[in-house]
């Protein structure tokens, strides 16, 4: 992989703000804290498709390959890593130009819950109406009167898309100057060449260390693979040169 060539963006996946949701039950639904370091502990063992508006009948147009809950002003948020391949120019576009700036995960929760009574719209006792409804067997509406669904632990989160929209408020894409992810300086990778923003008014060069953004774990494995690489090559020559000289000087001595 030409790590070069790829546009990497930063974007908040999910956070604890209510839902934007027409769904009965998603109506004003919140994350649980846990429910998001959840989604980053899945995430660190195997990346997921990055698609267009929830399609999921054609191939990803990218990868979201690294994840982590970070405070924003004081509340917790998922913030991720993706990746545009070459290919994928014209999305890079719309993003950079701002024409497409929100994100929305595509995930199945454990547990649906209910705020008021706990009932859970995924338990054995949820029929069809309930979710249809969105009301509980304890007659909570949700959605209404403050009544909302809490969304804890992760059964599986299948994929992020660019979305014109998206139903958690404030998942976005974030330029250089919002990012929170921590730095990785020892990466070896010009940032200029990985991060891209979201704005062209803000595609001021930055100086220093402190520019290196995280990469996340694909960039720093090819890193590391071509540092040992360079290392190992001539360590392996200056080995077998060992090898034949200690066989030649045994085969004199037979």
């Amino acid at each position: 992989v030409d790590v070069e060539s790829l546009s990497i963006y930063e974007a908040t996946a999910a956070n604890l703000l209510p839902l934007r949701k027409r769904h009965p039950i998603y109506k004003g639904a919140v994350f649980n804290e846990d429910l998001l370091r959840a989604m980053a502990v899945q995430l660190s063992a195997e990346s997921i498709p990055l698609h267009i508006m929830h399609d999921n009948d054609v191939l990803p147009i990218g990868r979201v390959f690294h994840a982590e809950v970070v405070l924003n002003n004081s509340q917790p948020e998922l913030r991720t890593l993706f990746f545009l391949p070459p290919e994928s120019g014209k999305f890079a576009n719309l993003i950079d130009s701002g024409t497409v700036d929100q994100v929305s995960v595509g995930m199945m929760p454990k547990k649906i819950l209910c705020s008021e009574c706990g009932f859970d719209y995924l338990g054995a006792d949820a029929g069809w109406e309930n979710v249809m409804d969105g009301v509980c067997n304890e007659g909570h509406v949700l959605g209404e009167r403050g009544v909302h669904a809490r969304l804890v632990g992760l059964d599986r989160w299948y994929e992020l898309s660019l979305v014109n929209s998206g139903g958690a408020q404030k998942a976005r894409i974030h330029s250089r100057g919002t990012s929170k992810l921590a730095p990785l300086a020892a990466s070896g990778i010009d940032p200029e060449t990985l991060f891209l923003t979201l704005s062209s008014k803000e595609m001021t060069p930055m100086a220093g260390t402190a520019a290196t953004f995280e990469a996340g774990e694909l960039v720093t494995r090819l890193v590391a693979a071509e540092t040992f690489k360079a290392t190992a090559e001539p360590q392996l020559a200056k080995l077998q040169a060992d090898l034949e000289a200690s066989q030649a000087e045994l085969a004199t001595t037979k």
